[in-house]
């Protein structure tokens, strides 16, 4: 018994050795978004698209950009990861983020004094392989805006 209780000490106190830790590290979870969004934004400009603002806020969801492609309105939800996360961006928006992502894109849109006639909803996923090195998946129209 005192065998597998040391064993489970152990597990959960060094996990290293099963999770290696990142190769960089930001600090908080606001450092890493903002790496993530900047690093978009350039990644969107070369793609000729228009930035119209960053990080609106409504009520308990934020739009990370919003952008122009043409002439299409589009929102962007950024997700950056590390490359030994278990889960990618595009699956960690899930149901409930969609919902409010949803909430989020109506209430600008009821904000603006004209309504576009096109729009939809994107999701950047940025993992971080290391510091200087990332590999960026752009998802277009994920169909959550009805």
């Amino acid at each position: 018994m005192k065998l597998i209780y040391s064993f489970f000490r152990f597990f959960f106190t060094n996990r290293s050795f099963l999770f290696p830790k990142n190769r960089f590290s930001f600090g908080t979870s606001k450092e890493i978004g903002d790496f993530g969004e900047n690093h978009a934004v350039r990644f969107l400009k070369k793609k000729n698209y228009k930035i119209v603002k960053r990080n609106w806020r409504f009520k308990r969801c934020e739009l990370d950009i919003i952008a122009v492609d043409g002439e299409v309105l589009v929102f962007i939800e950024v997700k950056t990861r590390s490359d030994s996360s278990f889960i990618r961006g595009y699956q960690a928006v899930d149901k409930r983020k969609r919902k409010l992502l949803a909430q989020a894109c109506r209430a600008y849109l009821n904000h603006l004094s004209y309504r576009p006639y096109m729009y939809r909803v994107d999701i950047i996923d940025i993992v971080v392989i290391e510091q200087s090195k990332l590999n960026i998946s752009h998802y277009e129209n994920i169909g959550i805006i009805d």
